[in-house]
């Protein structure tokens, strides 16, 4: 059963913390900052709160660090989206046009490539609360179909070409992670990332196929990788940067 742990694991952390005793044959502690900042602690059945305690005082720093993260992901108000808007897709910035529907008319959205302008029809006369969730859903409908067909076209270029057989490609939304590979060969690809440049688009993919043959992040992993991402520091430099983008903030 989930528990606060006791006051002196909180000496040096400011945040209500809650101790999870695994059922599961786990070995190791983990510490997560939930999204209230609430330190949550996953231990062994057998581990001591002694030890526990000694744990979480040597990752003080990491865990102020995620906390102060959360504190102001949950203070920030993402920026209202409106006519002239600038929204970041393929490494470039598209410019949004809004225009109403006809009274039974769907809303919809289209890309000019030409103008780099991305056109957005909405029904007409919604109050502003409304019309910024209904932006920001037709956007999301229309980058992530957008990401289905970039990721899945460069995922067989890549695969091909590294001579591996990813399962299938799966578009999620975490909040904290870009991509994974699973023990069944499944890359999970955060659809997101379609709004970052091309380069950093590959480099992501070839990160998660590489993961196919190495299920961690040894030297022959990197190895790997750097044999078709030369520059690979740089591009994952840049996609930590893209990370903090005001535009993937969600509301709440």
């Amino acid at each position: 059963m989930p528990r606060l742990l006791p006051p002196p694991c909180r000496a040096a952390i400011l945040a209500p913390m809650l101790l999870i005793r695994s059922p599961k044959r786990r070995r190791t502690v983990a510490l997560e900052v939930q999204s209230d900042g609430t330190l949550k602690v996953t231990a062994p059945m057998r581990t001591s709160l002694a030890w526990i305690n000694a744990f979480i005082t040597e990752k003080a720093g990491w865990i102020a660090r995620r906390q102060k993260a959360v504190r102001e992901r949950t203070t920030r108000k993402p920026a209202p989206l409106a006519e002239g808007s600038l929204v970041p897709f393929m490494g470039h910035d598209l410019t949004l046009h809004l225009a109403s529907t006809d009274q039974n008319e769907p809303p919809s959205c289209w890309h000019d490539k030409e103008k780099n302008e991305l056109h957005l029809k909405l029904h007409p006369a919604l109050p502003p609360q409304a019309l910024q969730a209904e932006i920001r859903t037709e956007l999301a409908l229309w980058a992530k179909k957008q990401a289905r067909a970039h990721l899945q076209e460069r995922l067989a270029f890549w695969a091909e070409r590294m001579e591996l057989a990813p399962t299938r490609l799966i578009l999620t939304d975490p909040r904290k992670r870009w991509g994974s590979c699973n023990a069944k060969n499944e890359i999970r690809i955060n659809w997101r990332v379609i709004m970052a440049a091309p380069e950093v688009i590959d480099y992501l993919l070839v990160h998660e196929l590489a993961h196919i043959p190495h299920k961690n992040h040894g030297r022959a992993f990197w190895a790997l990788v750097r044999q078709y991402i030369p520059d690979l520091a740089a591009r994952r430099s840049t996609l930590h940067r893209f990370e903090k983008s005001a535009f993937f903030d969600r509301e709440g």
